[in-house]
């Protein structure tokens, strides 16, 4: 960026002899166009994010640092980096010695008394070195500048082994993980935070000729599954595939969330179901208010759990006088806004080619909510289960997570266009619900008809004799 100041454009420019004054500010006004014009396309020749037209649908998103404005904000800045449990080249610390010793011992126990048992371990470690210029396309290049070959070849190694071994012992009980001082629930959101990423081929890499090799996409996808954000586990049922083509486990734990294809079991609270993951609508709205649960309950709006895990699982359902609005189980304990706040930084990444649906999920839950009686609503509807000691910290970690963000318009937009009718008809037909109302009320007998036109009779005349009484007639 440096260069950049040399060919800034300035308004200064020479007037040639035999000018005259119009000529000499046609001229002045030619030169500013032309040099604004060659610093822009310098611009696209030195900037790192200019450089191409955008991501393409071939290339592959980089793990990064989360975008400038999660880091300049107080509350996601805290979400971002690791605690416990710190992978790959962004935050790794070797003067962290009580972080690499954790590190260290959980690769030990998967080298030599899993994975590796009667192998020769080093042969993992040659894979990856010998395709680390591959693996290095999966980072940011301002991210690994600063690490050898070998260097970032024997961190990937160490790191991609230790976080095997936690997944799988989470997955198959924690019996094995009895690790000093090794905080459980922080290291499992370690797992989850964007800059704390491993690329996902070297899982296939390492367990490669292991009794793991198998079973390695089902122990991520399982881990994943069970610290999902919504309610509930899922079983994975006969039908299940799972796609190798991950990047990273944060994107696994993304498509849990968000997946349109993949049916699952599910089990939730012991009832087994089964229902279709995504509903995609395609109706142009535009969505510009909020819309609370008080309002939405006065005009008899329903909320209803919607019978899977995906957040992108919102259905509206209007009938004659009522109407449904079917929401996921959205799980909110101490672990909720470290994920939130990764998956949301994932989906804001300038790589990062798939529509914004947990950012829309969480804009759109927060319409709903006007104030802590909404988030009491939801609790008691079973759309919101809350872990965290009050409804009021449940209520401004929603408003939190969705400061700043906008949604994606073509999300939801078929449940917006379906609520802004049905209000829009329901305010029509209060009206004359009203009517309906008083005529069934006031106009039910023929006494009853008499009595009501009598009083209107009587108040009428009350009414004349007053301004007459007021303003009596000039004779």
């Amino acid at each position: 960026m440096g260069d950049n100041n040399n060919i800034i454009p300035n308004n200064g420019a020479s007037i040639e002899a035999g000018q005259t004054s119009g000529d000499s500010n046609n001229f002045h006004n030619i030169n500013g166009v032309r040099n604004m014009l060659l610093y822009l396309r310098h611009l696209l020749e030195v900037e790192p994010d200019l450089k191409t037209e955008g991501p393409s649908q071939t290339s592959k998103p980089r793990i990064q640092r989360a975008p400038p404005m999660f880091h300049e904000d107080p509350i996601f800045s805290r979400y971002l980096r690791p605690k416990v449990l710190i992978l790959g080249p962004i935050h790794h610390d070797p003067c962290n010695i009580e972080a690499e010793r954790i590190k260290h011992k959980l690769a030990a126990l998967f080298i030599w008394r899993h994975a590796f048992s009667g192998q020769v371990p080093e042969s993992a470690y040659v894979r990856i070195h010998n395709r680390i210029q591959e693996f290095k396309q999966y980072f940011d290049e301002d991210v690994i500048k600063d690490y050898t070959n070998e260097q970032l070849s024997l961190m990937l190694y160490i790191d991609a082994c230790a976080l095997l071994f936690f997944v799988v012992c989470f997955v198959n009980g924690l019996h094995e993980l009895k690790i000093e001082n090794l905080p459980l629930s922080l290291a499992r959101n370690d797992v989850f935070l964007l800059e704390n990423q491993l690329p996902y081929g070297l899982f296939d890499l390492i367990t490669e000729g292991t009794v793991f090799n198998r079973s390695v996409h089902h122990f991520i996808l399982d881990f994943a599954r069970l610290y999902t954000v919504a309610a509930g586990t899922i079983e994975r049922g006969p039908e299940d595939t799972i796609s190798h083509k991950r990047d990273h486990i944060l994107e696994v734990l993304w498509n849990t969330c968000t997946n349109r294809h993949e049916t699952v079991h599910t089990t939730i609270f012991g009832a087994k179901v089964k229902g279709n993951l995504y509903r995609n609508y395609q109706f142009p709205l535009a969505w510009s208010q909020s819309h609370s649960l008080k309002e939405l309950k006065a005009v008899r709006v329903h909320l209803k759990p919607s019978e899977t895990t995906l957040l992108t699982d919102i259905a509206f359902s209007p009938q004659i006088l009522s109407a449904s609005l079917e929401l996921p189980r959205l799980v909110i304990d101490d672990s909720t806004a470290v994920k939130l706040s990764n998956i949301i930084a994932y989906e804001m990444c300038t790589d990062f080619k798939k529509q914004s649906q947990v950012t829309s999920y969480i804009c759109f839950l927060n319409t709903l909510i006007a104030n802590v009686e909404d988030v009491t609503e939801l609790q008691s509807a079973g759309v919101l289960i809350n872990f965290l000691p009050s409804n009021e910290e449940a209520f401004q970690l929603i408003r939190q997570m969705a400061s700043n963000w906008v949604s994606d318009s073509k999300v939801f937009e078929g449940v917006k266009k379906e609520i802004q009718e049905y209000l829009t008809r329901r305010r029509t037909t209060t009206i004359v619900s009203w009517f309906a109302e008083a005529a069934q009320v006031y106009f039910k007998t023929p006494w009853s008809t008499i009595t009501v036109l009598a009083a209107t009779f009587a108040i009428l005349v009350s009414v004349v004799q007053t301004y007459f009484t007021i303003f009596p007639r000039k004779s």
